[in-house]
């Protein structure tokens, strides 16, 4: 995006903002790149603190692949939001859907899709938090890379196409590396959200393996758990009470909660479970 380097180029940033936006927007996923494509042209960025408050806040966009016109998003929004089928798309007016979709939402077409906002951005970011910032909203995040695209690009699990039907995460990777096979791609580099998960790339066999455990997990994070005090000190303390340094084990762990007690203020968590959980053995 030579559009958003120049602009990166052109804000006044110090150190740690200049460090952030590098290692940001070095690691964003396919997705995310498309969606800050449409972002940019819906918000005036003045500043680094501008740009950093956008990044951090992408998931108040919706993007529509390949709505490249009204046609098209005519057509998206039948498919997909209406869930017409084929036989039922060709009797649709998709030139009129999309227009009068456009004019409700006054979203932004890009040369990859279109780009609706929802909500304002607000200020994360205040100028002293930066290693506060989440850099971006995912459990898992691979590094992929194909045979004729060797620079590779990242792909932000989970991935909710099962569900929604939509192209999401994995099918824009796949796509931007003329793939169309998850286990046709080559591993780069992985990451975990829970900084306790080492050595990410040995712990399957294969990619479709890592794939499928990091949407699990995303899938578990991203529920709500308004009935669950401490959700996440909870976790992270079943965590470490197992010495859990591997994703199955994690997911274990997950699934399992109500095995521990937390103690929310002296911050522990003890066993109330009898046996093991399905990969203790493999894990320690």
């Amino acid at each position: 995006m030579k559009r958003l380097d120049n602009l990166v180029n052109s804000l006044e940033k110090n150190k740690d903002e200049l460090e952030f936006l590098e290692e940001r927007l070095g690691q964003m996923s396919v997705r995310e790149r498309y969606i800050l494509e449409g972002a940019l042209e819906l918000n005036e960025i003045g500043t680094a603190a501008d740009l950093i408050n956008l990044t951090e806040q992408l998931y108040r966009f919706e993007y529509f692949h390949k709505a490249i016109d009204e046609k098209s998003l005519g057509e998206y929004v039948a498919r997909y939001r209406e869930n017409a089928s084929d036989e039922v798309l060709k009797f649709i007016k998709t030139e009129k859907l999309g227009r009068d979709y456009h004019e409700d939402f006054q979203g932004v077409f890009t040369d990859k899709g279109y780009v609706i906002q929802r909500g304002i951005i607000r200020q994360i970011y205040d100028g002293t938090n930066i290693n506060e910032l989440s850099q971006g909203d995912w459990a898992i995040k691979l590094k992929l890379s194909s045979k004729d695209k060797p620079e590779g690009a990242w792909v932000n699990l989970p991935d909710y196409e099962i569900s929604s039907g939509e192209p999401d995460e994995l099918a824009l990777t796949l796509e931007s590396l003329d793939l169309e096979d998850i286990n046709e791609a080559k591993l780069e580099d992985a990451k975990c959200i829970l900084p306790n998960i080492q050595y990410l790339k040995e712990q399957y066999e294969s990619l479709e393996g890592l794939v499928q455990a990091g949407n699990n997990l995303g899938y578990f994070l991203d529920e709500p758990h308004e009935d669950r005090d401490f959700f996440m000190e909870h976790f992270q303390s079943a965590m470490e009470l197992e010495e859990c340094i591997r994703l199955d084990y994690a997911i274990d762990i997950s699934q399992n909660l109500d095995c521990y007690d937390y103690l929310p203020n002296t911050g522990e968590v003890i066993y109330t479970r009898v046996g093991d959980l399905p990969n203790d053995k493999a894990a320690k």
